[in-house]
């Protein structure tokens, strides 16, 4: 399958797709988005059908009006025109600019540094990974480096979503999830109104990121304190990803296979150590590994299957499998 990653940027290492310019370093949110030809602009038309109509001298097309449609479009390097989606009358465009400089404002904690920018999808998608100071240590040295993500579309398909998440340095494994303190880690706005007087609703809703990555960290050494033995881990898998027994005889249930390589990576796991191994921590890294990086995942038209893990990790289906994963180990 084709890649959906139109022009990217990455710091110190290139993407699993190839696609994209590699620097050395981290960069600010204009350079990075400068670097990942990500500084367009789209515009907002009233959106129109061509219609056949039959006259007297025969059938000839015109333009009808679509009330309360409208097309997004951006305007590429050569002047031709792309059409990006079909939106509402209320819909508002957040430009890119818009966006990083929203991120890069939002967390009090000095300029964060973007690591990739990713124009996905022809533009429909843009992608914002930025790395914040201070990283976090779980036990006795199991470093994870804080993260903020935003997502935005000019398609009117999603809002636009910003999330704070964790990555352990060892795998690469995304932790991010919503705490039981109900520490918010995502917040999400519609496309209507001004982006930037909605910065401090999400401060407020994120608590400023640094109230979070306290909350995680204290989380994680709970479940680092606590035993949990391989039958436990196997009692959860088969809990949480149970099988419908008429599908499996076809093998159309896609928990047969979740279900395998979970199970599977209990014992192939290079990422989780023997004495983390036995822990609730070392539990959730492990099922966590298996989802985000060995699980089948299907694919989304225009999309390569790593493009739709990265989403699906953030945002989407693998988040919701992680945070399944959490709730059962902070409830047993």
């Amino acid at each position: 399958m084709a890649h959906a990653v139109e022009t990217a940027y990455f710091a110190d290492r290139p993407a699993w797709h190839g696609h994209g310019v590699t620097v050395e370093g981290a960069r600010t949110w204009r350079a990075a988005m400068e670097i990942a030809d990500a500084l367009w602009e789209v515009e907002k038309h009233p959106a129109y059908a061509l219609v056949p109509v039959i006259t007297a001298d025969g059938v000839s097309n015109h333009y009808v009006p679509m009330d309360g449609r409208y097309a997004v479009t951006r305007t590429l390097r050569d002047g031709s025109v792309r059409v990006l989606g079909d939106v509402g009358e209320q819909w508002t465009p957040f430009q890119n600019v818009e966006a990083g400089e929203f991120l890069d404002t939002l967390v009090d904690a000095g300029e964060l540094r973007f690591e990739s920018v990713l124009v996905l999808h022809g533009g429909r998608v843009i992608v914002l990974l930025a790395r914040t100071p201070n990283d976090l240590v779980i036990g006795d040295g199991d470093r994870v480096c804080p993260y903020i993500g935003l997502v935005n579309s000019h398609d009117g398909a999603m809002a636009l979503s910003v999330r704070e998440f964790q990555t352990r340095i060892v795998c690469a494994n995304t932790l991010a999830v919503g705490l039981r303190e109900r520490t918010p880690n995502v917040w999400k706005v519609r496309h209507t109104g001004n982006l930037r007087e909605r910065l401090e609703e999400a401060r407020r809703t994120l608590k400023l990121h640094t109230t979070y990555n306290q909350a995680w960290a204290e989380e994680m050494h709970r479940l680092l304190d606590q035993p949990f033995s391989q039958a436990d881990y196997a009692g959860m898998v088969k809990e949480l990803f149970p099988v419908d027994r008429r599908r499996d005889r076809k093998r159309e249930d896609p928990n047969v296979d979740r279900r395998a390589v979970m199970l599977a990576n209990y014992h192939r796991t290079r990422t989780v150590s023997p004495a983390m191994l036995a822990t609730k921590y070392g539990a959730f890294n492990v099922a966590t590994e298996a989802l985000e990086h060995l699980q089948k995942v299907r694919g989304r038209k225009g999309y390569d299957k790593g493009e739709v893990r990265l989403i699906g990790s953030l945002f989407g289906q693998i988040a919701d499998q992680r945070q399944q994963v959490y709730a059962y180990l902070i409830r047993n």
